[in-house]
């Protein structure tokens, strides 16, 4: 997945999917960059610039 975020550009995502327990059909998406790449880094450096 591909998604467009101010001040860092766009970032690479992979993602799983998991389905959660009741009647409702929710699902749970768990995006997250490859470990080392730019994605992961620009991540970080956003993570680190909203503390």
């Amino acid at each position: 997945m591909q998604l467009a975020v101010e001040g860092v550009g766009v970032l690479c995502l992979g993602y799983e999917t998991f389905a959660l327990a009741g009647p409702e059909g929710h699902v749970l998406y768990v995006y997250f960059p490859r470990t080392g790449s730019e994605d992961d880094t620009a991540l970080r450096l956003l993570a680190a610039s909203r503390r």
